[in-house]
């Protein structure tokens, strides 16, 4: 619980009501929440229509507790929305959820993975589709330890991409991302953004640029 917007030191571990679950709510136990900036801006009060006390937590994931015939109780489950913002949030041992926020997560998609889906990688997908991406086209998201950056990296490239190029402002990060299989990433230590987009794409430039960080980045996009 934030019982002030003044850091991290405004965070305390309390024993709350447990959520109402009803018709158009259901209860999910929380398996794992998501950490975003918007949870961070919050807590340092960079956010002065959101009101203390709060359970932050923006996205998460979990076992439907009290379900119905759409969402039988045991069905896995992530969330993304108003929580930790509007309402209580995902750092809590159980959330009421609308049923139209939630999605079923396949077997084979670990919960903890699951929690880190609904902000970043929604997101980067509704980015790319609003962009025009098709199967071939070149995609450049930089920032590739970001969130939305990471994501529409690897969205791009698992719908078929022609060239989905990256890039970081540290080389450290840039020879973990190349390790971690990340390739076409810039270092924007070592090169010039715009001339190195140019040069990897053989003078064509990007057909779909999916930017969250802004600044001098947006400029050489563009």
């Amino acid at each position: 619980m934030a019982n002030s917007f003044t850091g991290f030191g405004g965070i305390r571990l309390e024993q709350t009501a447990m959520p109402i679950a009803d018709q158009d709510r259901l209860l999910v136990r929380v398996v794992a929440a998501g950490v975003n900036v918007v949870d961070h801006a919050i807590l340092h009060g960079k956010m002065p229509m959101v009101a203390a006390p709060l359970i932050l937590g923006n996205e998460g994931s979990g076992v439907v507790e009290r379900g119905d015939a759409e969402f039988p109780a045991g069905t896995r489950v992530a969330f993304g929305g108003p929580f930790g913002v509007l309402e209580a949030g995902a750092y809590a041992e159980y959330v009421a959820v609308p049923k139209s926020m939630l999605f079923r997560i396949p077997d084979n998609i670990d919960l903890i993975e699951a929690a880190g889906l609904p902000v970043a990688y929604i997101s980067a997908w509704m980015a790319l589709e609003m962009g025009g991406f098709e199967a071939g086209k070149i995609v450049f998201s930089p920032g590739v330890f970001g969130g939305i950056g990471n994501a529409s990296f690897q969205l791009a490239r698992a719908m078929g991409a022609g060239l989905v190029l990256s890039s970081t402002g540290s080389p450290g990060k840039a020879a973990l991302a190349r390790a971690a299989g990340f390739d076409h990433v810039i270092d924007m230590n070592e090169a010039v953004l715009a001339e190195a987009i140019l040069r990897e794409t053989g003078g064509r430039g990007v057909d779909v640029v999916v930017d969250g960080l802004s600044g001098p980045v947006l400029s050489a996009s563009l």
